[in-house]
This record gives structure tokens, sequence and C-alpha cells, in this order.
């Protein structure tokens, strides 16, 4: 965006929670001399900026757009101006003063670190009552992002991020500085596989004289909580050491060592129950590694690493295959021992008081009787056993901490009191604690079927003779499988997959080894994506020749829709609807669309938007390689191997397709084309990564128009007319401006193979 003016909206709403759900925070930019800076004036230059759409100023920098949001703040990739780099910046969002000497304290603590590992700070101000600071620009994903997203490591590339991450609190510690929040979403990745701990926003500082919390109070997160921190007592360094002992758990097992349905209960764990060995979890985990995690986790501070050198120093001997020495724990046999003693002394006292209270003197006792009283006691010391609840949510069985079960075998006579209740173990076995994960419910999906048959070619032939990977079907052939809605606020995600029944084919086109298996249904072949806790469905469109354009007796073409033929070598995988707001918040932690709905299509994106999430997407998914389509691509798969002006119909109207109305519909609102595609007429229009460029009459094959400038948009949006979302119309856009009508369609390219054919069954 350099060549953008300085100057942009100075206004960023709150988000509902925010302790000031309905102010506004404002952004003077840097004043003109014949302007002063008043509210009123500030306020009339936002306005002025917005409808220009000029990026926010704020000092020396530009604000581009959010890329996270926290407790504290919100932080833009932005732009220093003078120097021409790209930064990162951080606005307080609190007003109160605790907010902002936290805000301050982040800033100060950042900046006297120097290390590779920690986030670097630059500048810190304060503009018109705004507190900012400026840091490098890191372009990566954070390790919780990562995670969420499938991301499971190998043991040593576990190890070797929680070996950075204790490398930035080193570096950290040589200034005093405990960071109190480490977890996977304050670790950020580079795509160079570099970890940097960031967001330092409850650091505390060694020798601060008035701490922000009194005693008692909690703060971090609950899952990576030391014990010290889950009490409310004063934290050091160690209490990080914990937290990343957590997260080294996590790595390597892909569990959480303690799960809870409330914070409560998760507080009661860290600080009382001991964590299952991960070689419990998995048996291939080298012993070492779980040397380092145990000590990591230990409950009482001083039984933990002292510093994060020595901790770095046991990573790096695990790494270099040398053997730990084992802690010596105690024993449970001990504590059993204990109480057996204290079982029969007191059976011993209750005995002789039993004597005593006797009027006639006891006879000697003879042989017998003295062979029964010196039978010793047997003492049996076993878990109480726990009956597994009924409530779905997470339970913690913890029958090491439950009272042990005495069971004394002594003389007829003799009264065994019951047991004392044994104090919590710090050292209990492995088998000491028991935690269970929630059950997911097994979920069975519904199927509809739905019958969709092959129709015979169309009776109006294409101006080339070379056939059509596939026969468009008649309208009566594809009716809506949902009717349109009414447009709620936010509709449910449809619970039927609108698809025919489908059959698992031994073999198809190749694909990418992260999507599921290729299988095919009446449509084509498809294969699912598995992320985030959503599937995402690809397409394959086989290798092909079509008419791209419209023809010049086609109503309200335009003078850059010149037919031509084109010819597609190889096939490529598209996503089956357009991405919706909910990917696009879990990708890329924003929400730029003009409607709320995570159904809904995201749309107010610029085209450096969209290939920033294509980027970041496949960070998040290791050999995706997800892009925008070439244009070329979308109107193939948009046609499915129609010459009519919408894909497989003449003629246009709201039962197929979101056009000509006031807001876009969930994606799959309508029925699918030939090849099993929706919307790709309508909804929003759809970016390409073509530069924009009238067509050619010359045939071409596999056109791929680059350069800068303006790019193209496809299918039309919501609220255009049936002129703009036929099959060729072009829509020319510039691609750093985030138009309110545009969205985006994922696509794969198909795997190298050493012949390409036609895939079966089109």
């Amino acid at each position: 965006m350099d060549d953008q003016p300085d100057t942009k909206p100075t206004e960023a709403r709150r988000t509902p929670g925010d302790p000031a759900s309905d102010s506004t925070i404002r952004v003077s930019p840097p004043g003109d001399p014949s302007l002063p800076l008043t509210p009123a004036t500030d306020e009339r230059t936002t306005i002025m900026r917005e409808a220009l759409g000029q990026p926010r100023r704020i000092g020396d920098f530009e604000l581009l757009e959010e890329i996270g949001r926290g407790g504290m703040g919100v932080v833009y990739r932005g732009r220093q101006i003078s120097l021409g780099r790209t930064v990162a910046i951080k606005l307080m969002l609190g007003a109160d003063a605790d907010f902002r000497q936290r805000f301050q304290r982040e800033a100060r603590a950042l900046a006297t670190v120097d290390s590779p590992h920690v986030v670097k700070v630059h500048f810190s101000g304060v503009q018109d009552h705004q507190s900012f600071f400026v840091m490098e620009y890191v372009e990566g994903v954070d390790l919780s992002k990562k995670l969420r997203f499938g991301y499971r490591p190998t043991h040593a590339e576990a190890l070797d991020l929680i070996l950075q991450a204790a490398r930035g609190l080193a570096a950290a510690g040589e200034h005093g500085i405990v960071h109190r929040d480490i977890k996977p979403g304050n670790m950020i990745v580079t795509v160079k596989g570099v970890l940097k701990l960031m967001d330092f926003g409850l650091v505390r500082v060694s020798g601060d004289e008035q701490p922000l919390t009194t005693s008692g109070t909690v703060l971090g997160t609950v899952q990576y909580f030391s014990p010290e921190q889950g009490r409310g007592d004063r934290c050091d360094h160690r209490s990080d050491l914990y937290s990343l002992g957590v997260v080294f758990y996590q790595l390597l097992t892909a569990k959480l060592p303690f799960v809870g349905d409330s914070t409560a209960a998760m507080i009661y764990q860290h600080v009382h129950v001991e964590p299952k060995p991960p070689r419990k979890v998995d048996p291939t985990i080298p012993l070492g590694y779980q040397l380092v995690v145990l000590k990591c986790l230990e409950k009482k501070p001083e039984q933990r690493y002292q510093t994060a050198n020595e901790l770095i120093a046991d990573l790096e001997r695990v790494r270099g295959g040398e053997a730990l020495a084992r802690p010596r724990r105690k024993r449970p046999v001990l504590v059993a021992a204990l109480i057996a003693f204290a079982a029969l002394a007191t059976a011993g006292i209750a005995a002789i008081s039993h004597d005593s209270r006797s009027t006639t003197p006891a006879p000697e006792p003879g042989p017998a009787a003295l062979a029964g009283a010196e039978r010793p006691i047997v003492t049996t010391v076993s878990p109480r056993p726990t009956t597994p609840a009924a409530d779905p949510l997470a339970v913690v069985s913890t029958p090491a901490i439950a009272p042990a079960v005495v069971t004394a075998t002594a003389p007829p006579d003799v009264d065994v009191p019951a047991a004392p209740r044994d104090p919590i173990s710090p050292h209990a076995p492995d088998h000491a604690a028991t935690v269970r994960a929630p059950d997911e419910p097994a979920t069975t999906p519904r199927t509809e079927p739905v019958t969709a048959t092959r129709a015979p070619p169309l009776e109006e032939t294409p101006p080339f003779s070379a056939p059509a990977p596939a026969p468009a079907p008649p309208e009566s052939v594809a009716p809506p499988l949902v009717s349109a809605p009414a447009a709620p606020a936010d509709p449910p995600v449809p619970a039927v997959p609108l698809a025919p029944p489908v059959s698992a084919k031994p073999s198809g086109p190749p694909a990418p080894p992260v999507l599921g298996a290729v299988v095919q249904d009446a449509y084509g072949h498809f294969a699912d994506l598995a992320v985030a806790g959503q599937t995402l469905r690809f397409r394959h469109c086989p290798p092909g020749m079509f008419a791209m354009g419209s023809p010049a007796q086609e109503a309200n073409r335009g003078s850059d829709e010149t037919r031509h033929q084109v010819v597609l070598s190889r096939g490529f995988w598209i996503a089956d609807s357009e991405c919706t707001q909910r990917l696009w918040k879990d990708v890329l932690d924003a929400k730029p669309s003009s409607f709320a709905g995570e159904t809904l299509p995201v749309n107010k994106i610029s085209r450096e938007d969209a290939e920033r999430f294509c980027a970041r997407l496949n960070v998040l998914v290791p050999g995706l390689g997800a892009r925008l389509p070439w244009e070329a691509e979308w109107e193939y798969a948009s046609r499915a191997g129609s010459a009519d002006p919408y894909p497989g119909f003449w003629k246009l109207d709201d039962t197929k397709a979101c056009f000509g109305t006031t807001r876009p519909q969930p994606v799959k609102s309508f029925a699918c084309n030939a090849w099993g595609m929706y919307d790709t007429i309508g909804n929003v229009r759809e970016w390409c990564q073509d530069a924009y460029q009238p067509y050619s009459a010359d045939a071409q094959t596999d056109p791929r128009p680059v350069g800068k400038g303006k790019g193209v948009t496809r299918g039309g949006c919501w609220e255009d007319s049936t002129k703009y979302c036929r099959s060729a119309s072009r829509h020319e856009a510039w691609t750093n401006i985030s138009a309110p009508t545009s969205g985006l369609r994922l696509v794969i390219d198909e795997p190298a193979v050493d012949a390409l054919t036609p895939a079966p069954g089109r």
C-alpha cells in the first residue's frame, strides 16, 4: 500500500464486553497547522478519511488492518512512514489507570530485552490520550492457532520450540522480567521456524516497589497456571518455567496435563494433583523428555528448575542424547507405613485403656493368649474407589487424594479406630491422578437422498468443436436444494450437506495428501479438508477446453468479454463455497465483514487481504498450497460445461442466486451447479489472481495475466443486477482496496503426475 495517501479513518470500535464497549478510540493524525487539534476537528478529519478510504495515522505510523486483540489492547499491522517498514502497532483499550500502567510497563519491559526469541519494541508514546507502542512485525502464526489447525510436532520439534522459548525467558530473566502468561497463544512461530515470545501484558519486574496486583489476585490463563498463580501468591521466574512445562507436555502428548469444567477445578489440580506422566499418554516419548517436563511441573518452586538457563542445559543434554538423573521421589509406601504405625499405636492405647477399666485382675496369659496378642496387625492401604460421574463435562477423578481406606486385622478385643485422613502427597505414583477429558458425543450426520442425474447435451452447441468436460443439466434437473432464506441476522449452519449421496471409489484424480479420501458423487470427485473444527469441501475440475467470455448476441455483455478458446492443461481443486467469516476469523483473527454471521461469506476484503489469508492458511496447514483462482479457472468451474449466460440456465431469478437484495446469504443457500459448486454467481464477488485486461480473440492455453494495477473479481454480488451475475461478467478493481462486495474462493493445485488425463466420471 505504499502508493496510497498517508491517511485513513481514525476510529476503532471496541468489541462487546470491553470496559468501555460504547466508546470509540480516536487517534488524531499529525495536525495541519491551519487546523487545531480539537475534538471537533479530529471528528471532521475522521469522517473525511473514512469517506476517502484512507489509512489511519498515529504519529509517524499508518494503521492498516487489525491482526490481533487481547484483554489490554488491539494490534494492527502498520507502516512506519519515515522508514517505509512494516511494523506492528498496539493500541491500549482500557481507560483506567491500572490498564495504563500495565500497558506502559509492557512496553518498557519489552524494550529492555534483546533476544531473537522475544518480540522487539521500536517505539512507544501517547497521542491525544491514546497510549500505543510499536513493535517489530513478525510474519508468522501463534502456536495456539497452529495446534488448533491440527499441528502435531515431532518430539524433536517440540523440544526445539521449548528450547527457543526458554532462551527468550532467560533473556527476560536477565532483566528481572516475569511474563506470568506463558502459553501457546503468546508464542509466535515465524515462517522460518523461529519462536518469539510476545504479549507481556501481565509482566512483573523484580524490584518493583508497588506491584499492580494485591495479594490473592489471580492473573494468567488457567490451563497454564503455576500453583502459586492459582493460590494468588507472588510469582517469580520459576512460575514461567512451570507454565512452559505445561506447553511442553501439550506439544508432546497433544493433551493438557489437567482438564476441568471450571476455573476452580483447574486451579485445584495445578495446586494438588500430580500430572499423568507423558510416557503414560504416549510411550514413544523419550524418557529424558518426560523427566524435563515433570521437573518443570513440580508443585513447589524450589523443586523445579531454578533458572531458565538450568532448563536450557537439560534440554541441550536431552537433545544430545545424554541421560538425565532421575529425581528421588517420596514413595507412597512411606505414607502407608506412617498410617499403619498410627493405627497400631492407637489400637495399643485403646487396649490398655480397656484392660485398666476391668475390676477383676487379669489372669496370667497362657501360651495361646500370648500367641494371639503377638499376632501382627496387617495393614493394607488402597485408594478409595471412585464412580464416574454422569455429567458429560470434564470430570476429575483423583483416587490417590481421597482419604486412605485402612483395613486392620487385630485381636477381637481390640478396637481399631478409623485411620486419619492422608494429606495430599506431592509425589503420588503414576496412577495417582486420572483426568478424564470431556467426552465428545458421537454424532451421526443425517442423510437425505437427493437424486441427481446427468442431462443430455444442450441443444445449443458452443462455437468450438472441443467438448466441454461435462454437459450442463437443464433447469429441471437441478432445483434448489434449499430455498432462499429470509435473511436472518446470523443464520444457523445448514445441518445437512447440500450434496447427493456419495460412493467411495478405489481411485480418483490426484489430490494433495492433506485432503481426505477422494470420493465420487453425481457431481464428480471431491475431497474434504478438516481444519479448525470445520470441514471444507474441494471439488475436482479436470483438464479441459471451453469457450471463455460471452457470445456477441448475449444480452448485457461487456466489451471486455470477447469470446475465445481456452485450454486448461492441468486439473485443480476448488472450494465448493465461498470462504466464510468463521474461517477468516480463525485464520487471521479479524472480522472485516460488513455483515455479521459465521456462515456468511467474508466480504469487504482487498486482493492483498485475500492473498495474505491464503499465505497464513498455508502456514497453518502445511502442504495445502491454497491460492486464489486464475480467471480462466474460475469461469471454467462456474460454467461447469455450460455455455448459458448463467451456470446451466438462461434466466436468473431469486430462487437460483442471491442478487438484487440488501445483504448476502449464508453460503450454500442455493442450488449448486453441475459440478457441485455453490454461489459462483451472486452473494459476493470473488477475487482472482489475474491483472485486469480485455480479452483477445486468440486461443490460449493456461492464461496467467499478471501485472500491477487493477485486478479482477468475478460472479457478481448480493446487490448486483442480473447483468453483473452472468458467468462471463468481469469487474475490475484495485487490488489494495477493501471493496464491501468482494470475497474469495480457494483453489488448490492438482499434484503433478506423469500423465494427466481427464478424471473419470465426468
